[in-house]
């Protein structure tokens, strides 16, 4: 039995098991049956979902994912930070971005400016 929840267009939203993907055409959607947009359709069979789009009012896949797949390298990366113009890679040493060692004074000295 559906779940009927008030959604923030105060419209019925209704989430929907179903256990193969080609139930989802037989659906309703909102001119038919004043459907909430952003009801759900849960596929079991395949772990799927799909929504009710407002600007078509037709059924869509979610997608559950996260961009186009990443990587888990970082020396994959594209648009990798820099730092004083000098793109970070590999095992670089604050030498190798050209910043110097601060000494304990200088540190001390720093925080007593800031905090007082």
């Amino acid at each position: 039995m559906p779940k009927y929840i008030n959604n923030y267009v105060n419209q019925k939203r209704t989430d929907f098991t179903l256990d193969t993907e080609d139930e989802v055409a037989g659906l309703p959607t909102h001119a038919k049956n004043n459907l909430g947009f952003h009801s759900i359709a849960y596929v079991l069979g395949a772990g799927k979902a799909y929504f009710l789009e407002e600007k078509s009012d037709t059924w869509k896949l979610m997608s559950c994912g996260g961009g186009g797949g990443g990587t888990g390298d970082y020396n994959d990366l594209t648009n990798k930070p820099t730092i004083e113009g000098k793109t970070l890679e590999g095992d670089m040493t604050l030498d190798d971005i050209g910043d110097e060692p601060i000494s304990d004074a200088d540190i001390l000295a720093a925080i007593e400016e800031a905090f007082g």
